[in-house]
């Protein structure tokens, strides 16, 4: 997805899901969605660190405990409530 999406606009809560597959021997260090608006941080992040899952919103975020590189499919869904995207 590419162009003038505003992952913040006007605050309401949204939904990101996708399917994933990865292997040990997969470069895992990767943003699976990201949307930046300005200069300031203000973000919105799917990411995978190391062989886990990642999720960063401004300034926080929290890493699962799950393993990523099973060579297993994943179905990942992350909902950005309404009032964390307000801030």
């Amino acid at each position: 997805m590419s162009g003038t999406w505003n992952a913040f606009a006007n605050g309401d809560t949204r939904t990101i899901a996708f399917w994933m597959k990865a292997t040990p021997n997969q470069e895992l260090n990767a943003t699976m969605f990201g949307a930046v608006t300005n200069s300031n941080g203000t973000r919105f992040d799917i990411k995978v660190s190391g062989n886990l899952f990642r999720v960063e919103i401004q300034g926080t975020g929290q890493t699962t405990t799950t393993r990523v590189d099973t060579g297993r499919w994943h179905h990942v869904a992350v909902v950005l409530a309404d009032e964390i995207s307000k801030h």
